[in-house]
């Protein structure tokens, strides 16, 4: 499809209820690991399309089965868009609303042509080696992408769909690093205090997995910091 001569070098997007999720995460209730075929067929088609999430706020959740005894929420709707759009577009956002008399959220593209930013180019920033959640994820992304062709194409498609995912990952857990760096050290602290007030068990594995935290997100942020001074 993003091959085809009436879109190549044109943006595009594609919006709307896909009722499918992408990732375990688009959905409120835990999902059996193990990535199902229809996940895959979905994660192929986009990968085969070009397409990618365009940034949005509002509702993470786009749907709910409207259940009180057993309420459960997925992200069934999308705004995907090409790597033309970023271009022609680097400043558009989409937005998903409340669902209101519907079970799904509506959706909305706001292009924001008046403020142009540029899109930055991906960096790889080593400390993510250290986060144990890290490699995890690769390897679970990577394993649930087929790719079929040569293997220097299917390497290269598979590097390619991995910089979204490693942005997002950087994103959700070192965006903002100094207050982050600042509420794991008051965390610490506050365990610590709890520790050597009346020391339960609990409380010194919890300030054991906050220490590392802590430790984690300082190590990052002094890596963002020498990177600045080079």
């Amino acid at each position: 499809m993003a091959a085809d001569s009436r879109i190549v070098g044109k943006p595009w997007t594609v919006l709307g209820d896909f009722n499918q999720t992408l990732t375990h995460s688009d959905s409120s209730v835990s999902l059996n690991p193990n990535t199902d075929l229809l996940t895959r067929l979905f994660r192929d088609c986009l990968l085969y399309s070009e397409l990618v999430d365009l940034t949005y706020r509002g509702c993470s959740f786009t749907w709910w089965n409207k259940q009180t005894s057993n309420p459960i929420a997925k992200k069934l709707d999308r705004i995907l868009v090409n790597e033309d759009w970023h271009h022609k577009f680097p400043s558009s956002f989409g937005y998903f609303g409340q669902p209101d008399f519907s079970d799904h959220s509506p959706c909305c593209i706001t292009l924001n042509l008046i403020v142009q930013r540029h899109r930055k180019a991906f960096r790889f920033q080593n400390f993510l080696l250290l986060d144990p959640n890290f490699a995890p994820m690769v390897a679970d992304q990577w394993l649930s992408i087929n790719i079929v062709g040569s293997a220097m194409f299917r390497i290269a498609k598979k590097l390619k769909a991995l910089k979204g995912c490693i942005r997002a990952f950087s994103r959700d857990n070192y965006s903002d690093l100094e207050k982050r760096v600042n509420d794991a050290h008051a965390e610490v602290l506050q365990l610590q205090q709890q520790l050597l007030s009346a020391p339960p068990s609990t409380v010194a594995d919890l300030e054991k997995a906050a220490n590392e935290k802590w430790q984690t997100l300082l190590q990052a942020e002094e890596s963002f910091s020498v990177r600045g001074l080079e």
